[in-house]
């Protein structure tokens, strides 16, 4: 079991005091979604590699990590554990399993001799290549064999395990996704390099292709001159070979705006960067490697050449990235991070809300019985079968919390649930709660319990319950 699991942290931060609640990424294969790192991590001699996960059933194979060669960790269609070191591969008959739940996965090699434990146990052991280990993709092996489920907490030591080695990365996977950026929380940034990019005036700041510029509440505004496709360049100086991340504030207005690093003042080849956008504000956020040491950091108002046209551009920042990796989400959004609450009581994790307005409004199965008005779902029932379903089988968890309100009943009750389970049976006027596994029953519904049957319920909720393997 990794520390992380078992102690909750504030969105994403390690050693964090206050245990409240923390993000979940949820990877999904057929977006094809991976999270592509800045720099590869090598693992020498000795290494160990942890990661939290759960496992989607019934689901191709899928990479924890990997990259454009020979190395990968995954689990198969089969739910078997996998892995390649430098083109050797490993099929273990050891399953992944697929209840729900958090379990943690190391592989752990000392000498020529690997070591997979699951959730604390060693489970398989053998003989391997004592080749480097390389890690330039989360989710995914690159371009294809893509994950399906959680990936958190992923730790990597080279040089020996947690106990002897060097701990060269550490992706909690707990970030927001709203920058589309990946921290690891071995990375450090050094000093702010662009001076003035909260544009407290225009100093420091030179004009391109006869552009105008102005400022506007912290935001530095660029107006195109008669030669069109004007900017605001800035002299920076980089070392060659170093990565650093660099944002800034994009308003819309006309056009496209670029961000772009370069070698040459008016923004041309060679280029180390090139971003742009076009119909939204937005934040640029990008990883980059230096290839020149005298460079121009530059934004540009795009796609339109004629003059009066405008962009708006702020908090641009340029910091050198120090130890560490960062990764890029792709095909991925704010969407794909679910902020999840921790049940000190139940020692477990808590998602959110899966029941929303929308669904609530227009549920998947609504029978003839059931009728809508004022926000609740009223049955009234002569006995036979007539369900309500907000969600189907397949938009719920495989562990969940029902919870809600009934506001009028007669009759036996209902069953909140597609079994007939006790804690299910709703009898009575007031709130209930309970948690439910789809091994209990296939799906979370509301039907007559038995015999003709009336009630009226409120909106209820329903939260994924993730639970840390021990």
């Amino acid at each position: 079991m990794t520390f992380q699991s078992i102690r909750p942290v504030r969105v994403y931060g390690f050693g964090a005091i206050e245990p409240v609640a923390r993000n979940f990424i949820r990877f999904k294969s057929a977006a094809q979604q991976h999270i592509a790192l800045s720099d590869p991590v090598v693992l020498s001699g000795d290494f160990e590699f942890s990661c939290d996960f759960t496992r989607e059933s019934g689901v191709a194979a899928g990479a924890v990590i990997g990259d454009t060669g020979g190395n990968f960790i995954r689990i198969s269609s089969s739910d078997a554990y996998q892995y390649m070191i430098d083109g050797s591969y490993y099929s273990t008959g050891v399953l992944a399993p697929t209840d729900g739940r958090l379990h943690n996965f190391r592989l752990v090699r000392t000498g020529s001799t690997a070591k997979i434990y699951a959730d604390g146990a060693e489970v398989d052991s053998r003989t391997v290549t004592t080749d480097d280990f390389t890690i330039s993709d989360i989710g995914s092996r690159i371009t294809h064999t893509f994950y399906a489920g959680i990936l958190a907490n992923m730790q990597a030591w080279t040089g020996g395990d947690r106990d002897t080695g060097t701990l060269v990365n550490e992706w909690p996977l707990g970030d927001s996704l709203e920058d589309g950026i990946i921290r690891s929380t071995t990375a450090v940034e050094g000093p702010e390099i662009v001076i003035n990019g909260d544009f407290d005036g225009i100093s420091d700041w030179l004009s391109m292709r006869g552009a105008s510029l102005s400022t506007d509440s912290g935001q530095l505004v660029v107006t195109n001159g008669v030669a069109g496709f004007g900017g605001a360049v800035q002299p920076i100086t980089l070392e060659v070979g170093q990565q650093y991340i660099v944002s800034a504030d994009y308003e819309h207005v006309d056009g496209s705006g670029f961000l772009m690093i370069s070698g040459s003042s008016n923004l041309g080849n060679p280029r180390m960067l090139e971003v742009e956008v076009a119909v939204e504000d937005t934040k640029f956020i990008q990883v980059f490697t230096a290839t020149h040491e005298s460079a121009y950091v530059g934004v540009a108002q795009g796609s339109t050449a004629t003059p009066g046209t405008v962009a708006k551009f702020g908090d641009i920042t340029i910091k050198k990235l120090i130890g560490g990796t960062y990764g890029t989400a792709v095909n991925m959004d704010s969407s794909d991070s679910e902020l999840f609450e921790y049940d000190s009581d139940n020692s477990y994790w808590l998602g959110p809300d899966l029941i929303t307005q929308d669904a609530w409004e227009n549920p998947a199965i609504a029978g003839v019985q059931w009728s809508f008005s004022s926000d609740k779902w009223t049955l009234n029932g002569d006995g036979g079968l007539s369900v309500l379903s907000i969600l189907l089988s397949g938009d719920q968890p495989e562990n969940m919390r029902v919870s809600g309100f009934v506001e009028s009943i007669t009759g036996v009750g209902l069953s909140a649930s597609s079994a007939s389970l006790p804690k299910t049976l709703l009898d009575s006027v007031g709130g209930y709660s309970f948690d439910m596994t789809k091994t209990e029953a296939s799906s979370q519904l509301y039907k007559r319990a038995s015999g003709p049957v009336t009630a009226t319920i409120t909106k209820p909720s329903l939260r994924e319950i993730l639970e840390v393997a021990s």
